[in-house]
């Protein structure tokens, strides 16, 4: 069986406990991690300051909230005005860094520079070192992190029994190369990203940094499968593209420019990145054809591939067919990297004005609710009711989101129903006298039965009449 080793060295150890792990595994979260993404949320990047954990984050902010205008903080904000920095660039930079001699250094058996984004400028990395240094020992951050140690052995103990259950086997097989994966389970990192760590010698690895999953109150990473699949494939599939990159034409940024808005909703941008993220897609995919055992496996594929394809992947189901050939054909294939100038030819010619226009024909449309905008109604039961051009099979109806700042309505049974073309969507709620409501529908929630999201937003606002006197 091919090796493949799930492991950060962890602050576990170094308090001299002993984490049991997975067969031919180990995870960990690393303290320099930890450390950077508290800086981070020092500086209040908002990457950072979604309070997935609450107990958690306040013993951080505890320690850090004193130290707002300490130099690191100062610095690193400064690099996020002037360079963009933030995301995988943060946790890249945390990946490469160590606590040796009790100091915060660039791990010494690291070859760093290649895990330093470009965001960070030419300098920016090494000058906040000593700064970042300084805000370690000042916060006393160690202390705060050995605090933490129940939730980290928790952590770590959860993921560990996700990770028995995923074909990693199959993962090395179909790359056609073995390749060591190191899992980092961050409490405070909001994202999960996947680096490479280099050494000196030439050697490379997967570093998959996990952000928080909390469910009643713990972390829980029982369905997770997917997200090691995406995260453990960046380190290889990133590589891949950045050889191939001047073969490409200019399709990607094509998309990257007509879907902005949905890759900046994913905090992703560019063509490049249009790339990379297709490609731990593809991996997401064929895992998971290889894997399905039921027909509910099978519908989550394809809610998957064309929820990805109306996110701005428009070539991932046709990636997805091409590479069905590669696996069927791994004698003249023995690697993806060999397969590789077969999905360049693939993807520079397809036609980006064709696909869009394909999906938008597939795509339901909100065309308008029995209630008119801004209309003042009687309070009391009332049945509002969403309309659709096309027939919805997917979806759980109501959104419970708010729009606009105002009240949600409350129903008392919370039943809805559906008339039987699958057009008209109803929901049943008890209006308030004087208040001023509004209903966000996301288009997400209402797909057709070939998975097809609905366009946009519906927003409803109206309002109940005043009490009577």
């Amino acid at each position: 069986m091919k090796k493949i080793v799930n492991i950060i060295l962890s602050a576990a150890a170094i308090a001299g406990i002993v984490t049991p792990a997975a067969a031919s595994s180990k995870t960990e979260v690393r303290e320099t991690i930890e450390l950077v993404s508290a800086l981070a949320r020092t500086a209040d990047f908002r990457e950072y300051k979604i309070n997935l954990y609450p107990e958690y984050t306040a013993m951080i902010d505890s320690v850090t909230a004193p130290y707002k205008n300490h130099p690191a903080v100062t610095m690193i904000k400064s690099l996020r005005d002037s360079l963009g920095l933030g995301y995988d660039a943060v946790a890249g930079f945390a990946g490469a860094l160590a606590i040796k001699d009790g100091n915060v250094v660039f791990n010494p058996e690291l070859d760093y520079k290649p895990m330093i984004d470009r965001r960070w400028g030419e300098t920016g990395a090494e000058e906040l070192v000593p700064l970042l240094n300084d805000f370690y020992h000042k916060t006393n951050f160690n202390e705060v992190y050995r605090k933490g140690q129940p939730i980290y052995e928790k952590a770590i103990a959860n993921f560990n029994k996700m990770l028995d259950g995923v074909d990693m086997k199959w993962l090395s097989d179909y790359y056609g190369k073995e390749f060591t994966v190191l899992t980092n389970l961050s409490m405070l990192n909001v994202g999960n990203y996947g680096v490479t760590q280099h050494y000196p010698d030439g050697r490379e690895e997967a570093l998959m940094i996990i952000g928080p999953i909390v469910r009643k109150g713990e972390p829980d990473y029982s369905d997770c499968t997917s997200l090691v699949v995406h995260e453990s494939s960046h380190p290889i599939t990133n590589p891949i593209i950045m050889k191939h990159l001047k073969d490409f034409n200019s399709n990607s940024d094509s998309i990257a420019s007509r879907f902005n808005t949905e890759l900046k909703n994913q905090a992703y941008a560019g063509g490049q990145t249009v790339l990379f993220e297709t490609m731990v897609r593809l991996a997401e995919v064929q895992y998971a054809k290889a894997h399905a055992k039921t027909e509910r496996d099978s519908l989550l594929l394809m809610l998957k591939t064309v929820g990805d394809k109306c996110n701005g992947f428009l070539f991932l189901e046709d990636f997805a067919k091409a590479t069905d050939r590669y696996q069927a054909n791994r004698d003249k294939y023995p690697t993806l990297d060999d397969f590789m100038p077969e999905l360049v030819k693939l993807h520079n010619s397809l036609n980006v004005d064709s696909i869009c226009k394909n999906i938008e024909s597939r795509q339901p449309n909100f065309i308008g609710s029995n209630i008119e905008d801004n209309a003042v109604l009687p309070a009391g039961v009332t049945e509002i009711t969403v309309r659709f051009d096309k027939p919805i099979h997917i979806g759980q109806g109501l959104a419970p989101y708010r729009a606009e700042g105002r009240e949600f309505p409350r129903s008392k049974d919370g039943k809805t129903s559906w008339n039987k073309e699958r057009t008209e969507f109803t929901y049943t709620v008890t209006l308030e006298p004087g208040k001023k409501y509004g209903i966000s529908y996301p288009g997400e929630w209402f797909k057709s039965g070939e998975g097809y999201p609905t366009k946009g937003y519906y927003i409803l606002p109206f309002e109940t009449a005043p009490e009577a006197k």
